[in-house]
């Protein structure tokens, strides 16, 4: 239907979302890559680069994934997405062996979204990325007191439940870490945390 009834994705990058939807639960990624790459207005969208990065990061190309986290900043867009490169990008940097330099951006990542995050309380969201650049860091006791946090705002979240199953485990709580997996799974068997 989107092809025929739309020849030009071109000049309608919200069906162009919609087909990359598609191409996605179809598990086509080469095709996904092939429509973003070669769409001009697709790399103006946040949700086109966000789905770049994934599956750049899920192949195990973190260079182009931190290409793509760059290119959701450079919009310039204070929007969920554009936080969550904040963690995201020097997750990929750790991947590739920049230690260093990833421990320092989850530092500074970490900063940022406090402050985000005391002026925007309604995106709870950005706590759980705090949480995990704390964890990152090995600060497992600040990162619990936050997914805490999240937890008695938000308990029906399974992103938060895995969060804390792993901050858990990290403090080698396995008991609630377990408790949490659990949880987790109940409120959506298919949720992962966005920690490897």
């Amino acid at each position: 239907i989107l092809e025929e009834n739309f020849q030009n994705l071109e000049e309608n990058p919200r069906t162009a979302l919609l087909k990359l939807g598609l191409l996605l639960q179809k598990q086509e990624t080469e095709k996904v890559i092939d429509l973003i790459e070669n769409s001009p207005s697709l790399q103006q969208e946040e949700t086109a680069l966000t789905m770049m990065y994934s599956i750049y990061y899920m192949k195990g190309e973190y260079s182009k994934a931190i290409e793509y986290c760059n290119k959701i900043r450079d919009l310039g867009e204070e929007s969920s997405q554009y936080y969550a490169t904040l963690y995201f990008r020097p997750l990929a940097q750790r991947k590739m062996g920049k230690e260093k330099q990833a421990l320092q951006d989850f530092e500074v990542a970490s900063k940022i979204l406090r402050e985000v995050s005391i002026e925007r309380p309604g995106q709870v969201e950005l706590n759980m990325y705090r949480a995990l650049c704390e964890y990152q860091l090995s600060n497992f006791a600040e990162a619990r007191k936050l997914i805490e946090y999240l937890l008695a705002v938000e308990p029906n979240v399974a992103e938060f439940h895995f969060v804390a199953a792993a901050i858990y485990e990290a403090m080698s709580d396995m008991e609630e870490a377990q408790s949490h997996k659990e949880h987790a799974y109940r409120l959506n068997p298919k949720a992962t945390a966005p920690l490897a």
